[in-house]
């Protein structure tokens, strides 16, 4: 064994993210993961936050599946600000191993320092809108935005219906 070649190094994810999501109009805050480990299925996977406490390791008990590919992972959504005590800021670490044993290692900084709120300044707040010739939704600009979500909810449809694009 003192021959054995030292294993090759763990790839990066394809994608290993971490951002904190507020929601002005409930105020609530969350935290969104969201984890890509290339194209075959993580049999393992695991974060951890600054410090080394873990926040979420995902073990699959049946192989046979293929293991899982993408996660996408969000945290309660406490009122107000509640939830960034249990997700400080800072380095989280990534890790993961495929089904057929490739290892996977990245890093996600978190941070809390968020944008001020922006303010929806048409249609008004509670109004109904005819939209038989299309929406408009005009909000106040934020400086140093270089992207919203725009997330358009019927909570009130079953199966509640969403409509979120990036813009």
């Amino acid at each position: 064994a003192a021959d054995a070649a030292p294993p090759d190094p763990p790839q990066a994810f394809d994608t290993a993210d971490m951002h904190v999501e507020k929601n002005a109009t409930d105020d609530d805050t969350e935290i969104v993961i969201e984890a890509v480990g290339g194209d075959d299925g993580l049999c393992q996977f695991r974060i951890q936050a600054p410090g080394g406490r873990p926040v979420f390791h995902f073990n699959s008990v049946d192989r046979s599946t293929g293991g899982q590919r993408e996660f996408l992972i969000e945290s309660p959504e406490p009122s107000g600000d509640a939830i960034l005590a249990n997700y400080p800021g800072g380095l989280y670490r990534f890790r993961g191993r495929s089904c057929e044993g490739e290892r996977f290692a990245s890093t996600a900084s978190l941070s809390h320092d968020l944008p001020a709120a922006t303010v929806i300044t048409s249609p008004a707040a509670d109004s109904e809108v005819d939209v038989s010739n299309g929406l408009v939704i005009e909000w106040s600009a934020v400086p140093g935005i270089a992207e919203f979500i725009l997330e358009l909810e019927n909570e009130s449809a079953d199966p509640e219906q969403s409509l979120s694009l990036n813009l």
